[in-house]
């Protein structure tokens, strides 16, 4: 590990632990984020081609469960799912990674309202986010 991908990585834990509630997936996105910007800063540019954002993204409602399925995008290793129970920027947190088109997010509450977006990966890239659904 470089020195500036230590200092990142303890940078974005820092931020992480004063103002963001922790969990694997999260510092797991904290690693992808210093391992780009280490690159970016030796002028290694993205480590290759960022994958295009999932389209289609459906949400379809069961008894206290939520069906998310979207079409599939060539060449990325998976995808990330994110939820908020709000919609607002900021609020989104990750609930799955999964290689396959769809996941279900299960033990929500009656009537319970949700909001969903997908992205998909490579390696260290991220798409832009599909379209919100609720």
């Amino acid at each position: 590990m470089s020195w500036r991908e230590h200092d990142l990585r303890t940078y974005l834990t820092n931020f992480q632990v004063t103002t963001l509630p922790t969990s694997a997936l999260y510092r797991d996105r904290v690693d992808t984020i210093a391992r780009r910007l280490t690159r970016l800063l030796d002028g290694q540019g993205g480590g290759g081609i960022t994958p295009a954002a999932p389209t289609g993204l459906q949400a379809t409602a069961g008894e206290f469960q939520i069906l998310l399925s979207w079409n599939s995008v060539p060449n990325i290793n998976g995808y990330r799912v994110y939820a908020s129970a709000t919609g607002e920027l900021g609020s989104f947190d990750i609930i799955a990674a999964v290689s396959g088109t769809s996941t279900v997010e299960t033990n929500l509450a009656e009537d319970e309202q949700r909001y969903y977006f997908v992205t998909a990966f490579n390696n260290d890239l991220e798409s832009d986010p599909s379209g919100v659904v609720s």
